[in-house]
């Protein structure tokens, strides 16, 4: 084969003597990201019950909760004092919508909020591990999702 047709350096990906074949790459991140969910699944029904919400977190429910309502993307503290309703641009507007979702189909408490964040949380494990793996190879993948999966 000549010099200009040779494929190029596989860069540890799926090649057995440089990491793992892909499909075992995906095993080993569904378990990593298996993991991560178990773990943050306990934080919330272990640890997050006990602690009270921050500004943001009770930002995110209570916006979450005028969306559901239909009264929209409005600033909560504007409608909980004045009881106007002000459109507000304070956080971008998917996740409290994602939240609205969640709480119209399995319930308003905070742990049914909690625990939809910590299956979004989980999927930041698997696009860690993808990214990390297009930049640096399999094996940093692997770490990478570790890492966030913790």
């Amino acid at each position: 084969m000549a010099e200009a047709e040779q494929a190029p350096p596989d860069r540890g990906r799926g090649n057995g003597s440089q990491g793992p074949t892909l499909r075992r790459w995906w095993a080993l991140v569904a378990a990593i990201g298996a993991a991560g969910l178990v773990l943050r699944v306990a934080y919330v029904l272990l640890v997050a019950r006990n602690i009270e919400l921050g500004a943001d977190a009770t930002w995110y429910l209570l916006v979450a909760g005028s969306i559901r309502e239909g009264l929209g993307f409005v600033d909560p503290e504007t409608l909980f004092t004045t009881g106007e309703t002000v459109a507000t641009a304070n956080f971008p507007p998917l996740y409290p919508a994602f939240l609205a979702a969640v709480q119209a189909v399995f319930g308003t408490s905070e742990t049914v909020s909690q625990l939809a964040g910590a299956f979004v949380g989980t999927s930041t494990v698997v696009l860690t591990a993808l990214l990390a793996r297009r930049l640096a190879g399999d094996r940093a993948g692997l770490i990478a999702a570790a890492l966030v999966a913790v």
